[in-house]
């Protein structure tokens, strides 16, 4: 749950990415790498898709590979938590081509908006100047 996410970011982004200056270059080369990373994720391209844009998206933003690195653990860390709530009997998983989880209460919704803004909230602080 977490060398994959190392492993792939560092990969998929900071080597694909930070050879470029350009940003233009650098989104360009950020929508190549989501759709690869998309076609590696085969049952799940939308959703691998979006989330290596996204993931790309932040890496460009924010020039550290680590944000990206914690929110791919975060996202690959949430669907296993949810896999366990549904083997747990408290959720439902519908198979279909690629697993559809129904939750019935609204807490996991709301958890995982609060951890998002979190997450948010934590990119744009701003680092303490350094003391000459």
């Amino acid at each position: 749950m977490l060398l994959a996410p190392v492993l792939e970011e560092l990969c998929f982004r900071q080597m694909a990415i930070s050879p470029f200056r350009r940003r233009g270059a650098q989104i360009a080369v950020c929508v190549v790498m989501a759709f690869l990373f998309g076609i590696l994720h085969v049952r799940n391209f939308p959703g691998a898709f979006i989330s290596a844009l996204f993931y790309g998206m932040v890496f460009i933003w924010s020039r550290n590979i680590w944000y990206s690195v914690a929110l791919h653990a975060g996202c690959n860390l949430t669907a296993t938590l949810l896999s366990v709530y549904c083997w747990l009997g408290l959720g439902e998983m519908q198979m279909t081509k690629t697993p559809v989880i129904i939750l019935p209460d609204w807490k996991v919704v709301v958890a995982s908006l609060v951890l998002a803004i979190a997450g948010v909230c934590l990119l744009r602080v701003d680092k303490p100047a350094a003391v000459s």
